[in-house]
């Protein structure tokens, strides 16, 4: 560990630790160290807590779920042992409604009951009917039914219970009913029904059994638990059949909610309280099981694992803290020497220690100078494919702003120190211009000096052509001939006719630039006439006219403009147009020829672009005003730029691809190199070479290296091939020289790899 600077070395430790919290920059470091270890401190403590109530509560709701489930299947089994007793009853001989009504087998009958009663201790009585009988039987002796009702079994509704007895034909469950259990006292009990025969359509009688209520309370009681909560047990017609509770129950509304829930866990509030509500029906018997608990007790359920978790947290947030001051004084230590000794160099004299500071401090300048310039070497790399985006976006129109397009460009080098602007279109003859003639071109007008004036060139690899920007004193004929002919003399020197040069009007304003551009690249297009390599558009925008409403110049901007993707330069020149139409007081029918000259050069422009909108120019076409006519050819407009750009796009990448491809095509040939690849895709070498550094972070000698070391690599790995063969068939003549090259780079020679590679 370094020492500690000078001050804190001669100073207290309570001294030194109040130096450095008055420190306003170790405050900082402090802060930060905090953030980092408290931020995600936080959100962890809050996951855990979360997860674990959470989890708390799940296991809960699934003991109440395996809970209900046990119940479930318990009363399902109890409930098929009462389907399967009914069904013997139905079928014993000792039981038909001759033998338990003559005189002579009723006891036999009674006494038969009783066994089956006594067979199963779940039930409190088991009674026999059958239809059209005024009597009923049970294990304890034979009663009427009015009997029955009026001194064993009391239910509101006498007429119902015996219409319920003589007509029903599936099994049914009764709410719980006041009985007098032994003609003593009186007792809960639940009423089950099962008609017999059970499997037979036509019922002729029925098997009653009391169970008392006690019986299904004891059943769930147990399954409450040390937790608040309620159990229900309602039968298929939603009635409450059982019920338990330790913390008070439930109101009738709420029974009713509980009652039609649906199966699985629910959170539900009732009376202002939130519970938990697990529910599970069983598929035979049609019951809804149902457990309701509050669900804040889960909360205070996990005190003692909060405990726990906040002893942790502390001890934690405690070593944090220490952690933070421990990374911060550290941190802290160089810039404190660094202070320390800009204050000792302003007194007489050093000692040994502050020399070593300074060294230290020096180090670390210096790395960072050394840094500072790698940075700086990778940006001058990549400074001319930022020149070169610039120079695009001026000659595009994709700039407004000028202060920011003059602060931008003057950051990599290009300076605008004239008022005047005006483009330069260059377009090359391909069959007098190889790669070398037109890098030289590329090269002499990347930053060009001209008389009065300077120009900076870009390459539109779409267009086979150069664009000029160039910056002039003076606007005048005369001025900006001369800068045109000086322009044509480095072009074509002399006579040679290597390309055809457009002059674009100048502008004022840095942002028209795009729009003189456009001119330039129109007055190409008459290259035809008189076979001149240097045209002004001024020349023909003057001096021709297309007709009688608008101008020549109009016309070349417009439809240049829309081969270029360039909209706002065709928004301007439509709207002169119509401002021309509306301008001019003619009769309707010259009026709508206009119009219709004006649809003609449009869709001209457009079919000439191989662009097609059915419907936009049905729309044009059955225009309803001259407005309307506006409206719609602004919107094709739009649409056609935007698919130019989009067209662009695309083709950039497609050429890139084929670029790639080209090479991992052709690395292995002897003759492959980069003037070559630019002749077969006929663009400069500067832009290859550009392009290729940007794909693959190195530069077109290196990569091609690269790719054929790895072809060699792979060969003597793969092949048996001899060693002379391998780098042969790669591109290379001298083996000696691809083996030392080899060897400076893998640290072997081949010979030696492949023995590796092989195992040998």
């Amino acid at each position: 560990m370094k020492p500690l600077p000078k001050t804190f070395v001669f100073l207290g430790a309570d001294n030194m630790f109040t130096l450095l919290f008055k420190s306003k920059v170790f405050q900082r470091y402090m802060l930060s160290y905090l953030i980092v270890f408290f931020i995600p401190f936080i959100i962890m403590s809050v996951y855990i807590y979360h997860s674990s109530v959470v989890s708390l509560k799940k296991e809960i709701e699934q003991s109440n779920i395996n809970k209900l489930s046990q119940i479930r299947d318990v009363t399902d089994n109890r409930l098929k042992e009462m389907r399967g007793i009914a069904t013997r009853i139905a079928t014993d001989p000792s039981l038909t409604p001759y033998m338990v009504s003559h005189t002579y087998t009723q006891i036999d009958a009674i006494e038969k009951l009783g066994m089956y009663k006594a067979n199963n201790a779940m039930f409190d009585q088991i009674f026999l009917y059958y239809h059209n009988s005024n009597n009923i039987y049970s294990d304890k002796g034979l009663y009427s039914i009015n009997a029955l009702l009026g001194r064993v079994y009391h239910t509101d509704d006498k007429k119902q219970f015996i219409k319920t007895l003589k007509t029903q034909d599936t099994p049914l469950v009764l709410p719980a009913e006041k009985v007098k259990v032994n003609g003593l006292h009186q007792s809960q009990v639940m009423t089950f029904l099962y008609p017999i025969p059970p499997k037979d359509p036509y019922k002729h009688g029925v098997v009653m059994y009391f169970v008392k209520k006690s019986v299904y309370q004891d059943l769930i009681q147990h399954t409450l638990g040390d937790f608040k909560s309620n159990i229900y047990i309602f039968n298929k017609n939603k009635e409450l059949i059982s019920s338990a509770s330790n913390e008070g129950g439930l109101d009738k509304s709420s029974l009713k909610r509980l009652a039609t829930s649906k199966k699985g866990i629910h959170n539900l509030t009732f009376n202002n309280e939130k519970y938990s509500v697990v529910t599970t029906k069983s598929d035979s018997s049609g019951w809804t099981f149902v457990t309701a608990m509050p669900t804040k007790q889960f909360m205070g359920s996990v005190i003692h694992f909060k405990i726990f978790l906040f002893a942790i947290l502390a001890s934690v947030v405690m070593a944090g803290m220490l952690l933070a001051l421990i990374f911060a004084i550290r941190q802290y230590k160089p810039i404190g020497g660094l202070i320390d000794y800009v204050q000792a160099k302003n007194k007489a004299g050093k000692s040994k220690e502050e020399l070593y500071r300074f060294r230290s401090v020096h180090e670390t300048i210096e790395g960072f100078i050394k840094n500072h310039d790698q940075l700086q070497a990778r940006v001058i790399s990549q400074e001319p494919y930022v020149r070169s985006q610039c120079l695009l976006r001026l000659i595009r129109g994709d700039w407004e702003d000028i202060d920011e397009i003059k602060s931008v460009c003057a950051s990599i080098g290009i300076s605008f120190p004239y008022q005047h602007y005006f483009v330069a279109y260059i377009t090359f003859n391909k069959e007098k211009m190889d790669a070398k003639l037109k890098e030289a071109i590329l090269n002499t007008f990347e930053e060009m000096t001209l008389p009065d004036g300077i120009g900076y060139g870009i390459e539109l690899i779409h267009d086979n052509a150069l664009a000029v920007v160039i910056n002039v004193m003076k606007q005048d004929t005369r001025s900006i001939k001369k800068v045109a002919q000086a322009l044509d003399w480095e072009v074509n020197q002399g006579n040679y006719n290597y390309a055809v040069i457009g002059v674009g009007t100048p502008y004022s304003k840095i942002n028209d630039i795009h729009s003189s551009f456009i001119e330039a690249s129109g007055a190409v297009e008459y290259k035809l006439i008189g076979g001149k390599t240097l045209i002004y558009f001024n020349d023909f925008s003057a001096s021709q006219e297309t007709g009688e409403w608008y101008s020549n110049d109009i016309q070349i901007k417009l439809v240049q403009s829309l081969k270029k993707g360039n909209e706002s330069v065709a928004s301007a020149m439509v709207t002169e147009m119509f401002d021309l139409m509306k301008d001019r007081h003619i009769p309707i029918y010259l009026l709508k020829c206009y119009c219709f000259d004006m649809i003609n050069l449009v869709l001209h422009a457009a079919a000439d672009m191989h662009y097609e909108d059915p419907k936009a120019v049905k729309d044009i076409v059955n225009f309803n005003s001259v407005e309307d006519l506006e409206g719609q050819i602004r919107t094709f407009i739009h649409n056609l730029c935007e698919e130019v750009k989009s067209k662009k796009v695309k083709g950039s990448l497609l050429l890139h691809n084929k670029m790639i491809q080209y090479i991992n095509d052709h690395f292995k040939e002897y003759e492959f190199s980069l003037e070559r690849m630019a002749d077969h895709f006929n663009l400069s070498e500067s832009y290859l070479s550009r392009f290729i550094k940007e794909q693959t972070g190195v530069n077109f000698t290196r990569y091609l290296w690269q790719l054929r070391i790895d072809e060699v690599k792979r060969q003597l790995s793969e092949t048996d091939d001899s060693i002379k063969f391998i780098v042969n068939k790669v591109g290379y003549v001298d083996v000696p020289n691809f083996t030392r090259k080899f060897k400076k780079t893998e640290g072997i020679t081949p010979g030696q790899y492949r023995k590796i590679e092989k195992g040998v």
